[in-house]
């Protein structure tokens, strides 16, 4: 019984110390974590998932950064540094979401659509800060509804202002516009390569989001960018990249072409650490590259509208 006993003991033991060593990876936590403990895991996943971690530089800031991190007296005192090393390990598109940061409300993050001529269709996409399945789903249909069930002969994308969030809704708002396969292909710190796929109404992102309605319209499509059109924006506006009777109008966009992937930490704060960089369907490749529009315009719209009439 005794021998039993012992070999509980020490089974229990290992497992704790499986648990307190491994179980953060998969967010489980023994016990709650020391300051220096919850700054070191972020790190350490920084280490094994951050775009630019295999470079050299990361190696040498990454140890000042630690030993920074032992003058941390609450967790909140990480912050900024966790932010500092997500940036050098992943790039600076790479940042810290606190758990505490005011939700957006839902009628700031919906698109509007409205018809500009008799056949012209006027979209403008807004970031989408919501990880809600149901609020995904009503963006995206939204626009998608509209899409393939008005009448028109040309549409403007109007992407002025669009900084990033959840990128599946958008790519499926617009999913009727765009052919099926590869839209584009990311590139990790180790160069493999995936592609991003539309099919069926499917974005292989993130493919559990449903459109109410399936289809596929050709017509013109204008893009419209300024300075304010990052991350998720951007990377929507590149989806359109070598497509026939595409047109760019506007600013240069703010750059942040590159993949962010979103690692909840203890106490619900979010890393979001770029992963990957991105190529185009032409082969161009994106590393927080951005975007130049061919039409430089300080009135995208209304030359957009101008040209779309003209060359219908």
């Amino acid at each position: 019984m005794k021998r039993w006993l012992k070999i509980f003991g020490l089974a229990l033991i290992l497992l704790s110390g499986l648990l307190y060593w491994l179980g953060p990876r998969f967010g489980f936590w023994l016990i709650p974590p020391s300051p220096q403990r919850y700054a070191t895991e972020a790190i350490q996943l920084i280490d094994r998932e951050g775009l630019r971690s295999h470079q050299e530089n990361w190696n040498r800031e990454r140890s000042v950064i630690l030993r920074e991190l032992k003058k941390s007296k609450t967790i909140q005192d990480t912050y900024p540094l966790i932010e500092q090393a997500a940036k050098i390990g992943g790039s600076e598109h790479s940042f810290l979401d606190s758990a505490k940061q005011e939700t957006i409300k839902e009628a700031e993050q919906l698109p509007v659509i409205k018809r500009l001529d008799d056949d012209l269709l006027y979209i403008h996409l807004p970031e989408m800060l919501d990880l809600d399945q149901k609020q995904e789903e009503t963006y995206a249909n939204k626009v998608n509804t509209a899409l393939l069930s008005e009448s028109y002969k040309a549409v403007i994308l109007d992407l002025r202002g669009n900084r990033g969030g959840n990128l599946t809704p958008m790519i499926l708002s617009v999913s009727s516009l765009l052919p099926d396969g590869s839209l584009l292909k990311s590139i990790d710190q180790r160069g493999k390569e995936q592609d991003w796929i539309l099919k069926d109404g499917r974005f292989s992102a993130e493919p559990s989001i449903r459109l109410a309605k399936q289809g596929k319209k050709s017509v013109p499509v204008a893009i419209l960018l300024d300075k304010q059109t990052a991350s998720s924006g951007e990377i929507t506006a590149l989806s359109f990249k070598g497509l026939p009777h595409v047109s760019f109008w506007g600013k240069v966009s703010a750059g942040y072409t590159s993949v962010n992937r979103t690692f909840l930490l203890y106490d619900g704060t979010r890393l979001n650490l770029t992963v990957a960089s991105l190529k185009d369907r032409e082969g161009n490749s994106y590393f927080n590259t951005p975007i130049q529009p061919e039409h430089i315009s300080n009135h995208p719209l209304e030359e957009a509208r101008a040209y779309l009439n003209h060359n219908e």
